[in-house]
């Protein structure tokens, strides 16, 4: 019998609890869901899994014992604090109880991993520098347990990630994926729809068409007479409902100056290379990547450009679309400040040979004559494969596709001055093994492919 902590963390579609636990020599120590959905299924098998937290319940947000931490285990840790710090507060807008949420987080999963006898962690998810997966994994790695990252960075195809080894798995499932499946994402909101009665959704439709799902929630919370509201249950995370109302109207007025300063896009007879921003905040730019800042990316692009040639930066397309409820992204109102605002784009404005463009222009008409495209790890890496154009990740380390022979990895300023002067003598990528790689390292987000990475990961660990 091999004891697992598991962590599926909001992923119920995949099937990973049913995967996991029909292997009958598999006991779970621990069982971290996301919804009540996946904790009904847990619950299922309450003869092998001997705890569940769910996290919008607020599970392990509330920690509060300090009996247990000192100073060594403080230092031990320091490595991961700032990127807790980056992570949650993406979240919660409260630097004091950030930290005390960190550092009971840290006594909370140090004995959790001296107290039991764990052979492997299967973690479902990016790390989004939470007490759900940034310290647990730090844990793990600290006492040499395996774990098993399964990340889907790239939509409709997920991949393995090995933490303590900082690569990705490789997987070989066969099961004859294509790079098309990882390109041109929706993003999806919630089916709070479904749960209302046909009289409450006529309403609900109604404010949203005037004010968006901000709207809404804030006639519900008058007429409820409860103003109070957190991020999915997180302890630190509340607001007064007008604070965000504020903070939302404010970046609303950044949206407007962003356009007013932004350029249209005239290409004639010039050489370029465009940066596609990341939306923010984000796990990637926020937590998993070494460098954390698209300013300073951008600046090294800017300082390496060769003689005559400009850098164009093209907003994310759902940077401002917070409100949109169909998008469901406005947990981020209250923080969202922070991150982008007058200043922000008034650096990029100032960087030479740098020209912010209007958001609205197609991708496709920038990239089909632009010479190379940067980013940190979006989809428009993927999306620009198809044009052969050369690809410049600041976060390639955090993508199966650094695997591939074509992508530049930028690392360093003078990675820059190489990768443009190499595009400047005539460099062509062809991406003839991404295929290849697509098959090597990822597996598709179906319950088949859910359940064929479960029972290699098992077969592997079970086999030691």
């Amino acid at each position: 019998m091999k004891n697992v902590l598991l962590m599926t963390r909001n992923e119920g579609s995949d099937h990973i609890i049913e995967a996991l636990m029909k292997h009958k020599d598999v006991h779970v120590v621990m069982e971290y869901a996301g919804t009540s959905v996946e904790k009904a299924i847990a619950e299922r098998y309450l003869d092998r899994i001997d705890q569940i937290y769910v996290y919008c319940e607020g599970g392990l947000s509330d920690l509060d014992d300090v009996k247990e931490l000192d100073y060594d285990l403080i230092e031990q840790c320091r490595e991961i604090e700032s990127d807790f710090e980056d992570g949650t507060g993406r979240f919660v807008d409260n630097y004091a109880l950030i930290k005390y949420q960190y550092y009971t987080a840290i006594v909370f999963w140090n004995h959790f991993f001296q107290k039991n006898k764990i052979d492997y962690m299967i973690i479902r998810g990016l790390t989004h520098g939470t007490v759900n997966d940034l310290i647990p994994i730090y844990f793990a790695i600290k006492y040499h347990v395996p774990c098993y990252q399964l990340e889907n960075n790239y939509f409709s195809t997920a991949c393995v990630f090995l933490p303590a080894q900082r690569e990705y798995m490789k997987l070989d499932l066969g099961m004859n994926l294509e790079i098309g499946r990882c390109m041109f994402y929706q993003l999806e909101g919630d089916n709070a729809a479904t749960h209302r009665s046909l009289i409450k959704n006529m309403i609900y439709k109604g404010l949203c068409k005037i004010g968006g799902q901000l709207l809404p929630e804030l006639v519900s919370s008058i007429v409820h007479g409860n103003m109070t509201k957190n991020s999915f249950g997180i302890h630190g995370s509340e607001y007064n409902l007008w604070e965000k109302v504020f903070s939302y109207i404010r970046y609303k007025r950044t949206e407007a100056y962003m356009k007013k300063v932004s350029s249209p896009f005239q290409p004639v007879n010039k050489k370029y290379i465009v940066y596609y921003l990341q939306f923010e905040p984000e796990a990637t730019t926020q937590v998993r990547c070494t460098l954390k800042s698209q300013l300073i990316a951008i600046k090294m692009l800017s300082e390496a450009l060769p003689e005559g040639w400009t850098l164009y930066v093209k907003e994310h397309p759902h940077q401002f679309v917070l409100n949109d409820p169909e998008l469901s992204m406005d947990f981020y109102m209250i923080t969202a400040n922070k991150y982008k605002n007058r200043k922000f784009y008034d650096k990029i404005l100032s960087m030479n040979h740098t020209i912010l463009l209007d958001a609205s222009i197609p991708s496709h008409n920038i990239n089909k004559t632009a010479m190379a495209i940067a980013t940190f790890n979006g989809t428009v890496a993927i999306e620009a494969t198809v044009l052969r154009k050369p690809i410049l990740l600041f976060g390639a380390d955090t993508s199966w596709i650094k695997y591939c022979k074509d992508i530049i990895s930028l690392r360093s300023f003078p990675d820059c001055q190489k990768a443009l002067e190499r595009i400047e003598g005539g460099w062509l990528p062809t991406y003839d093994d991404i295929n290849e790689v697509i098959n090597q390292y990822g597996y598709p987000l179906t319950p088949e492919g859910s359940t064929a990475v479960i029972d290699k990961i098992v077969a592997y660990e079970h086999s030691h």
